[in-house]
């Protein structure tokens, strides 16, 4: 038992005689004694030293070991293997670094096959402070700490709100700050350098946005200090997507209000879009460009969706407009918001002939009408005439009816306006054509008759 404590009290003496530290600057080498201040450093940088190991003996030297014992001191250096053995001569150089991140003073150990050589020193003065915001608390974040963002659906966004905040008595400059990572960026640029006075603080924001699912990782960089960006992504969708319509039937050359209705209250905040395609049912050109939404006059409308509101907006409105057009086949209306396609069809039936607008033209030798409306059917096939005296009588001769069957069938072949239609029909007249003031039409198609009232001619 004497003899092992022997061995022991003259270890540290025989490896101290064997084994010597210096400290390596760029104008050379300095011997390191029982202790060595590494240097200050700010709170939240790092400082590395490089030291050298000397075998001053004459004979091998074998390693098994070298640690760094002591907090925000640490062994940079990486070995392949242990032990290691250090030739008559030799040196072996290593660096540790310094990382503290609050401002104290620090102490560690460097020790060399289980002995300390020497006792390491350093200082970290004061800095700036960071906080940032989570569920209403202001937690302060230091040097590799992370700031968690929590869990967001992929392709949706939040921020958290970050305070840089100077406690030192004199002004403080803040030359960078950068945010890395594929799901996150500054919500809104800053200009460096941030000029701080004592005990003032500037506030950014960090949108979290992820791109993918599980856990996402990024960086904010400030002044060489570094702070972790942690979130998670997952795959969630919004609720099923509603279509409503007022009225619920509709008919050719209307206006009809059309809004999106969730099937409950989103949890995030997004943005879909509102479709409408046509399928006629009547001969000729299957499109009609009077099936738009209004005021656009597009077939394409976006909309927004809120979190916790169930009821979608289009720009500032809680409804947009669809024109029906002017010919008979079935609308669909298509939503698409996240994963979800909704379809709600409408049809829009044949029926007779409207007639918007007539009118009536003089000229010396004849009389022409002008007959402007819409064919949902697309099968005219007879206009009738009467024209009227001042005293209310038929002049003759009376009903002029005309076929218009083939006229309308090679018009609608070709026509890219739906049902619309513009008909012009030149009556010569014979004799004062003064005495004939007035008019009326009827067109028929398969689906009925539309009679014009009595109008009078300018």
């Amino acid at each position: 038992m004497k003899a092992v404590l022997l061995l022991a009290l003259l270890t540290p003496i025989w490896l101290g005689a064997q084994i010597r530290l210096w400290v390596v600057r760029p104008t050379g080498e300095e011997s390191v004694g029982e202790s060595f201040m590494v240097g200050t450093v700010p709170a939240g940088l790092t400082l590395d030293t490089t030291f050298r190991l000397r075998n001053v003996s004459s004979h091998p030297v074998t390693l098994s070991g070298l640690n760094v014992a002591g907090q925000r001191f640490s062994l940079q250096t990486r070995f392949d293997a242990w032990p290691l053995e250090l030739g008559a001569g030799a040196a072996l150089d290593f660096v540790v670094r310094f990382h503290p991140l609050t401002p104290a003073s620090y102490t560690a150990f460097l020790n060399v096959n289980g002995i300390r050589l020497t006792t390491l020193l350093g200082i970290a003065t004061p800095s700036f402070r960071l906080y940032y915001m989570r569920d209403s608390s202001r937690i302060e974040l230091l040097p590799g700490e992370a700031a968690l963002f929590g869990t967001v659906a992929v392709g949706q966004s939040v921020t958290r709100s970050f305070e840089l905040v100077n406690p030192l008595p004199e002004r403080l400059s803040v030359f960078s700050l950068s945010v890395s990572g594929a799901s996150f960026r500054l919500a809104a640029p800053l200009r460096a350098p941030l000029e701080l006075s004592s005990g003032r603080s500037v506030n950014f924001e960090v949108a979290f946005t992820p791109v993918a699912t599980g856990l996402q990782e990024g960086r904010l960089e400030i002044d060489g200090r570094s702070y972790v960006l942690r979130g998670a992504g997952e795959h969630a969708d919004f609720p099923r997507p509603q279509i409503w319509v007022e009225p619920v039937t509709i008919g050719a050359g209307k206006q009809v209000r059309v809004g999106i209705r969730l099937a409950e209250a989103p949890r995030f905040s997004g943005a879909g879009e509102l479709g409408v395609s046509f399928t006629a049912a009547v001969p000729g050109p299957g499109t009609d460009p009077g099936i738009v939404f209004l005021p656009s006059n597009t077939r394409t409308l976006s909309f927004t969706v809120t979190a916790g509101q169930t009821m979608a907006r289009f720009g500032d409105q809680a409804e947009a407009i669809l024109q029906t057009g002017t010919t008979a086949g079935t609308v669909v209306l298509t939503a698409r918001l996240g994963a979800h396609t909704e379809r709600l069809e409408l049809s829009v039936p044949p029926g007779p002939v409207v007639v918007d607008s007539t009118r009536g033209l003089r000229s010396a030798s004849n009389l022409e009408l002008q007959v402007a409306g819409f064919d949902t059917s697309r099968t005219a096939s007879r206009v009738t005439f009467t024209f009227f005296d001042r005293e209310g009588k038929v002049v003759r001769p009376g009903a002029i009816p005309v076929d218009v069957r083939s006229a309308f069938q090679e018009y609608f072949r070709s026509s890219s306006f739906g049902g619309l239609f513009l008909l012009r029909a030149v009556f010569p007249v014979v004799g004062n054509g003064l005495r004939i003031v007035s008019y009326e039409i009827e067109m028929a198609n398969q689906h009925g008759v539309t009679k014009v009232p009595r109008t009078m001619i300018p």
